[in-house]
C-alpha cells in the first residue's frame, strides 16, 4: 500500500490512504475516550481529506514545527499500535552499536510498555538489561544503533529471558510503588482543594439565601446549593474512582540483543 513515514530527519511525513485513515478511526473509536487537543486533532485528521501529515518524535522539532504532530507514548497513534501488539507475541529483533560505555559484548534486552493508569495516565517503554549501565543508557545508544539480522541459534533462549522478567519485576514492583504513593500524594492534595472551593461556594450561597428578600429567591438558593452538593460528591467521587485505580499494567514488546563494538 501506500503508508509510510517518510524522512530520516526529526521532522517526517505520515503518509497514509483514505482506506487506510479510515480503517485507523475506527479503531480509534476504540480507545477510551479523551477530551485533549491531542485525541481531536488525530481525530480531524482521520476524518479529512489529507493523506499527508508532517509527524516528529523529537521534542526539539515539535516545538520548532508547531504544525506537525508530536508523536509520544501517550498519543492515540501509538495506543492503537500497542493495543494490536499486545495481541501478538513479542518482536524480536538484533542491533550493533559502537560505543566505549560498556564492555564489547552481546547483551540481551527485553522492552516492556509500562501503561500508567490513575489521575494522570500516562505511558512509557522500558527497556531491561542485566547490565545496569546499559539499561540506564539504552535509548540513547539505540538511535545510534544499526539492525542487524542475527542467526537463530546466536538468539538467546527462553531462559535468558524469563531472567531479565526478574530484573523487569523489581524496576516494575519499585516504579508501581512510587506511581501510586504519588497519586495519592495528588489526589490528597485534589480533594482538599475541591472541599476548600466547595465550601466557600455554599457559604456564599448561604448568605445570599439568607439575604433573599422573596421566597422564590431563597427557592432557588436552595435548588443552587443541592446542584453545588451534587457537583460536590460527582466531583470527589471521580478523584477517589482515579486513585484507587492506580497502577502500571506491563507488557513486553520486543527481545532482543544489542551487540556492543568497542569504538575505532
Amino acid at each position: 500500500g501506500d503508508e509510510h513515514i517518510l524522512g530520516s530527519r526529526p521532522l517526517k511525513n505520515l503518509r497514509l490512504s483514505q482506506e487506510a485513515r479510515a480503517s485507523l478511526l475506527e479503531d480509534f473509536r476504540k480507545l477510551p475516550r479523551k477530551p485533549s487537543p491531542i485525541h481531536r486533532e488525530w481525530e480531524k485528521w482521520l476524518k479529512g481529506s489529507e493523506y499527508l501529515q508532517e509527524i516528529t518524535f523529537d521534542a526539539t522539532c515539535a516545538g520548532e514545527q508547531r504544525k506537525a504532530m508530536f508523536i509520544t507514548p501517550i498519543h492515540p497513534l501509538v495506543q492503537q499500535a500497542s493495543s494490536i501488539q499486545q495481541e501478538e507475541p513479542p518482536h524480536r529483533t538484533a542491533f550493533r552499536v559502537q560505543t566505549d560505555a560498556v564492555s564489547a559484548g552481546a547483551y540481551p534486552f527485553a522492552i516492556y510498555q509500562w501503561q500508567k493508569r490513575g489521575i494522570k495516565d500516562d505511558a512509557l517503554l522500558q527497556p531491561v538489561c542485566m547490565d545496569i549501565t546499559l539499561s540506564e543508557r539504552f535509548l540513547s545508544l539505540l538511535e545510534d544503533a544499526q539492525a542487524t539480522a542475527l542467526p537463530v541459534d546466536e538468539f538467546p533462549d527462553e531462559a535468558t529471558f524469563e531472567g531479565l522478567e526478574s530484573a523487569h519485576y523489581r524496576l516494575w514492583s519499585q516504579a508501581r510503588s512510587e506511581h501510586q504513593a504519588e497519586t495519592l500524594h495528588i489526589a490528597e492534595y485534589r480533594k482538599e482543594s475541591l472541599r476548600v472551593s466547595h465550601q466557600s461556594r455554599v457559604a456564599l450561597l448561604r448568605e445570599q439565601q439568607a439575604q433573599a428578600g422573596e421566597a422564590r429567591i431563597g427557592r432557588m438558593r436552595e435548588s443552587e446549593i443541592a446542584r453545588a452538593e451534587a457537583d460536590y460528591e460527582r466531583r470527589l467521587a471521580e478523584i477517589e474512582t482515579a486513585e484507587n485505580r492506580a497502577d502500571i499494567i506491563s507488557h513486553p514488546v520486543a527481545y532482543g540483543v544489542m551487540i556492543v563494538e568497542a569504538t575505532l
